[in-house]
């Protein structure tokens, strides 16, 4: 299991700051829900996802999907 905040602890600094509750969470199905966009090397998304990393620490995923409506899930 990857822990996704390794680097980024910061987080847990501001929310005891702030008084705020910290919950543990796993996920279990989440790659079920949408569906996402690969982006082929050097094509535009491609270009500006690596052009907003600087900025941001992470790449935006283009995703889509409706949750619980999706078509093609056992349980819609």
């Amino acid at each position: 299991m990857d822990v996704m905040a390794a680097r980024r602890k910061g987080f847990v600094r501001v929310a005891l700051a702030s008084k705020a509750h910290l919950v543990p969470v796993i996920a279990f199905g989440e790659n079920d829900a949408f569906d996402t966009y690969v982006a082929p090397p050097g094509s535009l998304v491609a270009r500006l996802m690596k052009c907003l990393k600087p900025f941001t620490g992470l790449t935006f995923p283009v995703f889509w999907g409706v949750g619980l409506t999706k078509v093609g899930c056992d349980w819609a």
